[in-house]
């Protein structure tokens, strides 16, 4: 898809609005408060507990 058009199926005009759309989505669902896409991105928690591990050892 284009980005147009992920646009206008999440009726928003903007990558930022787009993304607080996803985000309040995604709060609504796991009812948790995530402040940004990268806060609520299990990859993003894994790579973090990883650096945490790497550095103890």
């Amino acid at each position: 898809m284009e980005e147009k058009e992920v646009f206008e199926a999440w009726k928003t005009d903007s990558r930022e609005k787009w993304e607080a759309r996803v985000l309040g989505c995604l709060n609504f669902i796991s009812g948790q408060k995530f402040v940004s896409l990268k806060s609520a991105s299990l990859m993003s928690q894994v790579h973090q507990e990883l650096e945490k591990a790497i550095k103890f050892d």
